[in-house]
């Protein structure tokens, strides 16, 4: 807080000179994976929830607010064990026909298992940015789905088959968008440029 009171001029030029390069240099480029392994390769940092350490039947909403995410859902979605969670018998399970997942900050990449027919949307805002096909279920095994895309995204949204009505998720893996470096210091000077000189 006191640094950004004392480099609040710095800090405003400093986001606002970042927002403008990274709206110019976003693209339509979207990639969509059925491999862990091919979606690791190109996302080397991310974070994993598993929903474990709830006891079972817990509702989540904003049990990861600290971590800079929310779910929301058409119906309850709850924590579950079992055999359908093959990773380490815990998951996220609902009987409504999608999950949301609300991120505080950007991402460039998702993925996730998921039981049955499902796919993901990606969204900024209201805007859907790409979205998988239909996972090709795998019954009684998990199937792995994601995507990647060079336009930010705030919500991931898994939608099952239209009547399907159930989702039997187990890890999600996302990763945050990541501040180019040379764009930073390449800010960062021109701000305190501009301050020595007020």
């Amino acid at each position: 807080m006191t640094q950004s009171s004392r480099f609040g001029a710095v800090g405003v030029t400093l986001v606002v000179t970042v927002e403008c390069l990274m709206a110019s240099s976003a693209s339509a480029a979207f990639t969509t994976f059925t491999s862990f392994g091919a979606w690791q390769a190109t996302t080397p940092s991310y974070s994993t929830i598993d929903f474990g350490g709830f006891p079972q039947y817990t509702v989540l909403t904003d049990q990861y607010a600290e971590a800079g995410l929310t779910i929301s859902s058409d119906s309850v979605a709850v924590v579950l064990f079992g055999a359908p969670f093959q990773l380490d018998g815990i998951g996220l399970h609902t009987e409504g026909s999608w999950i949301d997942f609300n991120f505080t900050t950007p991402q460039r990449s998702f993925s996730v298992l998921g039981l049955g027919l499902w796919k993901l949307e990606f969204f900024l805002g209201e805007t859907l940015i790409g979205s998988t096909p239909y996972s090709f279920p795998n019954l009684p095994n998990m199937t792995f789905g994601g995507g990647m895309s060079d336009t930010p995204f705030d919500r991931v949204r898994i939608k099952d088959f239209v009547g399907e009505s159930v989702l039997d998720l187990d890890n999600i893996y996302f990763s945050t968008v990541p501040a180019p470096a040379g764009v930073l210091v390449l800010a960062l000077g021109v701000a305190l440029r501009r301050r020595r000189r007020a």
